[in-house]
């Protein structure tokens, strides 16, 4: 039975989930600063005790985070001590309870404490389409993945998006199932990693449990898969996911796919699986071009309240053009730099911020990609015609990789391009030639030296 508890002349009975968060709230009202317990445990709310499940609401993200990775814990070990029981706490964003209670009503009684304990894949509720920023290399992903949050299952299916790492792909994943949410919180969302698909497929056959791994994914409305490429070589997963596929594609289900390569550039991959993803839309992300780049560290240190100015934004934006991650990778490093030093971010400190990051590197004059082109070939004793030809002799190509490596490290142009001005090479053949050196220089010495030659010849400067 409940206690009583008396406020301000009322006498109101205590359910079980409100006399363990009565005894939580004065555990951390002991043990945290006002402020930390106001933020974390005053703002939630208990919603209700299920299955040996504490539904606890939280107002955002990083409540949910702390719960998950700090509190989550203690108040487990709390309500245990009260009731004897192993009892889970699950922090939930406001909203998902009700979702949660609606989509269990949509399958059969002996699926739904299988779906009810799959709760750990969420949607990041950060990852939207206002807080993504286009540029030339994302706009028709951009506007593709608009399209299919409007009109899941109607426009674009399946939706494959590939590009590099880090370019946003999991951002619009992650923005069309929340758009989806938004207009249909009743609509079944699965978003899940290929290796996770994988994991889940070979436990369900180990567990007995095949028939509901298979409603798991095939009741949904909208599946989004991150990392397809990581199907490839694995012949029975491929298989069950080719009928998973069938089954939402034959339903009008929407599927959207990223991968950091085409359908038909991934090897060891069933062809019928290919010619699938292939009857939608196929869209890609490059690299984003030096104003995108500005534009997105403006947005990042808007969102952080980081004070700065837009041309030392732009200087990290000129010594960072890999990928997204590794630009707001940097711009906390920065941030973090001046906290600790107790300086304002300027050039100077951001060079010493990111010393290890940009290797100090600073451009002391323009270059262009056909005076990267003619430096490179003459390095190498080749003609430019030989760089700008179709030769694969190792003699030619790789010094050709070299040259689209260093346009794309030194010139604010984008991929497409620079392959244009490689006598209209892919971007894809561009963007494979920039991963292939920049990992031939972390691991030789030697050839990250012949680089560096390179750059001293092209009128670079290396600051110590």
């Amino acid at each position: 039975m409940g206690r009583f508890n008396k406020s301000e002349g009322n006498v109101k009975r205590l359910t079980l989930k409100d006399e363990i968060w009565e005894e939580v709230k004065g555990h951390f009202r002991q043990i945290m600063n006002e402020v930390s317990y106001e933020t974390f445990i005053a703002s939630a709310s208990p919603l209700d005790i299920v299955d040996n499940n504490f539904y606890i609401e939280v107002p955002g993200s990083p409540h949910k985070m702390q719960y998950e990775n700090y509190h989550g814990n203690t108040i487990q070990q709390i309500a245990k001590d009260r009731t004897g029981r192993d009892i889970q706490v699950k922090a939930i964003l406001p909203g998902e309870y009700q979702k949660k209670q609606v989509n269990e009503q949509k399958v059969d009684p002996f699926l739904s404490t299988f779906l009810r304990e799959d709760r750990s894949i969420k949607l990041n509720h950060q990852y939207t389409f206002e807080s993504f920023v286009v540029g030339d290399g994302s706009r028709m992903a951009h506007a593709a993945a608009l399209s299919v949050a409007a009109h899941p299952g109607v426009l674009y299916n399946p939706l494959f998006i590939y590009g590099g790492t880090g370019l946003g792909k999991t951002h619009l994943l992650h923005a069309i199932g929340n758009e989806v949410y938004r207009t249909n919180p009743q609509a079944i969302i699965r978003y899940v990693s290929t290796e996770m698909f994988t994991d889940e497929y070979i436990s369900s056959i180990q567990s007995g449990k095949m028939e509901q791994f298979k409603a798991k994914y095939r009741r949904v409305d909208l599946l989004m898969v991150d990392d397809i490429q990581f199907l490839t070589g694995k012949t029975e997963t491929q298989n069950e996911f080719f009928h998973t596929f069938e089954e939402l594609w034959n339903n009008g289900r929407q599927i959207v796919l990223t991968s950091d390569r085409t359908p038909v550039e991934l090897e060891k991959l069933a062809e019928r699986l290919v010619s699938r993803f292939q009857m939608g839309l196929i869209t890609d992300i490059v690299a984003p071009d030096l104003e995108t780049r500005v534009a997105i560290l403006s947005k990042k240190a808007e969102s952080y309240r980081i004070d700065i100015h837009q041309d030392v934004l732009r200087y990290i934006a000129e010594q960072i053009s890999v990928n997204v991650r590794e630009l707001e990778g940097a711009l906390k490093r920065v941030q973090a730099y001046s906290v600790i030093h107790n300086q304002d971010i300027t050039v100077e400190v951001v060079r010493q911020a990111l010393r290890g990051i940009i290797g100090g590197k600073v451009r002391s004059t323009k270059v262009t990609v056909p005076e990267i082109i003619e430096v490179v070939s003459k390095h190498y004793s080749i003609t430019v015609a030989d760089i700008k030809g179709k030769r694969r002799v190792k003699s030619i190509s790789v010094p050709r990789q070299i040259a689209m490596f260093l346009s794309r490290e030194l010139t604010d142009l984008s991929l497409p391009r620079i392959g244009k001005a490689f006598d209209g090479k892919d971007h894809t053949t561009v963007m494979y030639a920039y991963k292939k050196i920049a990992e031939s220089i972390l691991k030789d010495e030697f050839f990250a030296s012949d680089i560096q030659v390179l750059r001293k010849k092209l009128g670079l400067q290396v600051v110590t």
